[in-house]
């Protein structure tokens, strides 16, 4: 009699737990152990996983908290191995679930990876994601050491006839990566007049790419060092220090500059404009609108080179003794790069006094 008790209990313990799951609300999706890696295919440590309901990968546009589409399930970190040791079992039945991994804290200025979406399944569909990686969109290391890519005067002229209002602008920029992008959070820069010691302190308020300095910052005629910071949570590099001569007008606007060009590799800063009068040891001043002419009309170049900012390379030429091309850069044409806001490289032959005006 007990044993068929028994029997019987056991039967209805089954049935129950049988009918606990098939009303349970748990998914039959599990996630195991989900890793995050760079570009590079270095593990990403200690950054946090977000496991989200939803279809869209995107980050929302405008970019705002918590920079995911969807609803928020849970939250993991990977360990010092980039993986988030964990096992999930629990979302829901036949929903569509995807993970998204930031490198560091989640925030606008954070680079994304994510794996799915993929729908959880049902009491009858049995999906795993073990090991799955996600690769983040840029590599988790520090950004190159920034290049100085142009120097760019302006004059305004106001209509109510007040004083000009006058900017130098100095851009930077990341050399071309051949291994992974680098993540880009902060920026920073330092100025000093040549020939004078390099400040210790970074220039107040400048946190941008481009450096805006406006004419009560700069003197005209006055040669400056420059110097560039990029940076991001995996570490700060500085650039390289180039030199501007700030336009003999106000910021381009008028005047003239000279320079003692040495036999040898020379640094020029052109003011703005479109089109420069060029004087070579006291004589006839010739125009010029292009690297070309500029090179004509110096005379006894050997070499010229500038930082062409929108590929992101450095452009230029050599020539022979009569002033004819040997070599271009591919891609560079002296005829279409204009002379005004550059800032140029120019190798001569011998000494010769340059003066460049407006």
């Amino acid at each position: 009699m007990w044993k068929y008790k028994n029997k019987l209990i056991r039967r209805v313990a089954v049935l129950f737990v049988l009918a606990l799951f098939a009303n349970s609300a748990f998914a039959q999706l599990t996630i195991k152990n989900p890793v995050v890696k760079d570009l590079s295919g270095a593990t990403v440590n200690n950054t946090p996983i977000v496991i989200i309901y939803g279809n869209s990968i995107a980050t929302p546009s405008p970019v705002a908290s918590p920079y995911y589409s969807g609803t928020l399930y849970k939250t993991y970190t990977t360990n010092s191995s980039g993986i988030a040791v964990f096992t999930d079992q629990e979302s829901a039945l036949n929903t569509n679930i995807y993970m998204k991994a930031w490198k560091g804290t989640p925030g606008p200025n954070s680079y994304y990876g994510f794996y799915g979406p993929e729908n959880t399944g049902s009491a009858t569909i049995l999906n795993r994601w073990d090991d799955k990686v996600i690769t983040t969109n840029y590599k988790a290391v520090a950004p190159y050491g920034p290049k100085i890519t142009k120097f760019e005067e302006s004059t305004v002229t106001l209509t109510d006839g007040s004083s000009p209002s006058a900017t130098l602008k100095v851009y930077s920029g990341q050399p071309t990566a051949t291994d992974g992008l680098r993540e880009l959070t902060k920026y920073a820069w330092k100025m000093w007049v040549k020939g004078t010691a390099k400040p210790a302190t970074e220039l107040a308020g400048q946190t941008t790419a481009t450096l805006s300095l406006p004419s009560s910052q700069v003197s005209s005629g006055t040669t400056y060092v420059f110097q560039a910071m990029h940076g991001n949570p995996w570490g700060d590099a500085w650039g390289e220090e180039r030199e501007y001569t700030v336009g003999g007008g106000v910021l381009g606007g008028g005047g003239s500059v000279t320079y003692a060009l040495k036999k040898g590799i020379n640094g020029v800063g052109l003011p703005v404009g479109g089109t420069v009068n060029v004087t070579v040891n006291s004589g006839t001043p010739v125009a010029a609108d292009t690297l070309q002419k500029l090179v004509t009309a110096i005379g006894g170049v050997t070499a010229i080179s500038v930082w062409d900012a929108t590929g992101q390379k450095l452009g230029g030429a050599t020539f022979d003794g009569a002033g004819g091309v040997t070599f271009q850069t591919p891609g560079f044409d002296l005829n279409s790069v204009p002379v005004a806001g550059s800032a140029l490289y120019i190798s001569v032959g011998a000494d010769s006094s340059v003066t460049i005006s407006k």
